[in-house]
């Protein structure tokens, strides 16, 4: 994706974005409830994904039904690397 061919000589590296292992699931069994807080082990996590995905193929009909307002959100990362510190690369190399 970034090459050393790229216009600050390859100073944009790729990023990987992970989630935490630890997740923590807030929920309320109905709304006059208090909000209980729940620690997710990884087998907690793919079972509530594995429900989120079944729950997702009812409401379409396995695709039949079409999510027009629906949002998918996506994430892109990269690292700007910088040989010197960040002031003498932009006042020395003038590079912004």
């Amino acid at each position: 994706m970034f090459g050393d061919d790229e216009r600050y000589g390859g100073a944009l590296k790729s990023t990987i974005v992970k989630a935490s292992d630890k997740w923590t699931k807030k929920h309320q069994k109905n709304l006059l409830t208090k909000l209980e807080e729940k620690s997710m082990s990884s087998d907690d996590q793919r079972v509530e994904r594995n429900k989120a995905f079944d729950l997702l193929d009812a409401l379409s009909r396995s695709g039949d039904v079409p999510l027009s307002h629906s949002e998918l959100h996506v994430i892109i990362a990269s690292t700007h690397c910088f040989d010197k510190s960040v002031v003498n690369t932009v006042v020395q190399d003038n590079v912004n």
